[in-house]
């Protein structure tokens, strides 16, 4: 009777040693992917703002927009210590748009790494211009 209780005892600790095994290893995945995301959700938002300070300053009139773009950009990086490798950033501005890109590596555990890759625009509102064809619109339809 006991050689079959430990034989049962035996078997359950293997079991659960693996099971605690796959465990512990899928948390850490599972942490890799957060901080992956959290790092993504972070950049969109900092691209976000550099963008709405880009908006902000040609309303203004202000002719070196640009500037003041790639200048908050430093500013915002900086703030954030999940920082990817090789990270690029590349500001454009269109007619009546401003676009920024921006791509990086998340090394996972050194090995591989997730591609962190987006690109924003934003289209230029003057809001002279945005009440005006407002007006007109109500105008033309009546109301």
């Amino acid at each position: 009777m006991d050689l079959r209780k430990k034989g049962l005892k035996a078997s359950l600790t293997v079991e659960a040693c693996f099971a605690i095994v796959m465990t512990i290893f899928l948390i850490g995945i599972m942490i890799s992917l957060w901080i992956y995301k959290f790092q993504a959700c972070w950049y969109t938002q900092a691209v976000s703002e550099c963008l709405l300070l880009g908006n902000n300053k040609v309303v203004l009139h202000e002719q070196e927009y640009i500037n003041d773009v790639k200048r908050k950009w430093r500013e915002v990086k900086e703030e954030n210590y999940l920082v990817p490798e090789d990270l690029m950033t590349q500001i454009q501005d269109k007619k009546d748009k401003i676009s920024m890109e921006v791509n990086g590596k998340n090394p996972i555990w050194g090995y591989g790494s997730l591609r962190l890759e987006m690109k924003l625009e934003m289209g230029i509102v003057k809001p002279v211009t945005y009440v005006r064809k407002m007006t007109e619109f109500k105008e033309a339809v009546g109301t």
